[in-house]
């Protein structure tokens, strides 16, 4: 599950980027992450993907997804706690 941002009761992966990306035209189309959206104005979570994060990816600002990267860190600590007190007794 994604994290909810602002007092939002629905979100998707692309919530996690930050505007200045998800605000990236490409061949003049707006990035729309809906499944339906409009083919001849706007493009989809594809070509978001391979077109505007991958080429740009290394000096894109990712702190958006640090709630979901705490999360995980949350369930490692976790599973090793419990299976090294397992192994301890």
């Amino acid at each position: 599950m994604t994290p909810l941002f602002e007092g939002r009761s629905e979100s998707k992966i692309e919530d996690c980027f930050d505007a200045l990306i998800k605000s990236t035209v490409l061949n003049g189309k707006t990035f729309v992450p809906d499944n339906n959206f409009n083919r001849e104005t706007d493009y989809g979570k594809a070509d978001f993907a391979y077109k505007v994060v991958k080429p740009k990816a290394d000096g894109m600002n990712f702190d958006g997804f640090k709630p979901i990267l705490d999360r995980l860190i949350m369930v490692l600590d976790e599973h090793a706690r419990k299976y090294l007190f397992a192994a301890s007794i």
